[in-house]
């Protein structure tokens, strides 16, 4: 059985339902949402805050209002702000270009909380 340790988790979905099934999935796991994106440009103004808010996880979809938040430069972005951040690629298809940790697309909410304990239990190898 996987150890529940919550994490810190930003979810960046344009989805108003999809977004409310992904906060309760994450808050059932134990983690806490500290910030829900929906535009590109709230997303890249928000990178700047994911230090001091401790962000250890990214859920991420593609296509927000606004445009592709991965050709804007979000990804790169966060790494440079917070190296260590796991980021879960949760698009309608695959995030292409290996700047995922993980992708798990729209299909793999229900295995969610276990890849999380996955990705944040090899960090502490």
């Amino acid at each position: 059985m996987v150890k529940k340790e919550g994490v810190n988790v930003v979810i960046v979905e344009d989805d108003r339902d999809y977004c409310a099934l992904l906060r309760a999935m994450l808050k059932y796991g134990g983690h806490r949402v500290v910030e829900e994106l929906t535009w590109v440009a709230t997303a890249m103004n928000a990178v700047n805050e994911f230090r001091k808010q401790r962000v250890n996880v990214i859920t991420l979809d593609q296509d927000l209002f606004g445009g592709d938040v991965v050709r804007a430069g979000f990804i790169k972005a966060v790494r440079k702000q917070v190296p260590d951040v796991k980021i879960i690629g949760m698009s309608g298809c695959e995030i292409m270009g290996g700047e995922v940790d993980t992708d798990l697309t729209k299909t793999g909410l229900c295995i969610l909380n276990t890849t999380i304990a996955r990705l944040i239990s090899k960090s502490k190898q």
